[in-house]
């Protein structure tokens, strides 16, 4: 029998790379949620306070300030699960 025979040797399975926890696949996904988040809110805040808003209906503010928020708490969420 000869050595060098692939019926002898057969080569090894390829191995895929471990698959990364769900969470830690999406980690600029989390950064990217939290800061345009937080830049919305801070937005919403000078604007506030400079009265540029006060032609804008309350409920605009108010679902712009849940969606914002939002943005952040799964943003934060989300980066706590990644570590």
């Amino acid at each position: 029998m000869n050595i060098a025979d692939d019926n002898v040797f057969t080569p090894p399975e390829p191995q895929k790379p471990p698959l990364q926890p769900f969470f830690q696949q999406f980690t600029s996904l989390w950064w990217t949620w939290i800061v345009v988040g937080l830049i919305v809110l801070i937005s919403m805040y000078i604007l506030a306070r400079r009265e540029y808003l006060s032609a804008v209906s309350p409920m605009v503010k108010f679902w712009t300030r849940v969606g914002a928020g939002g943005l952040v708490g799964v943003g934060l969420f989300g980066l706590y699960m990644s570590y």
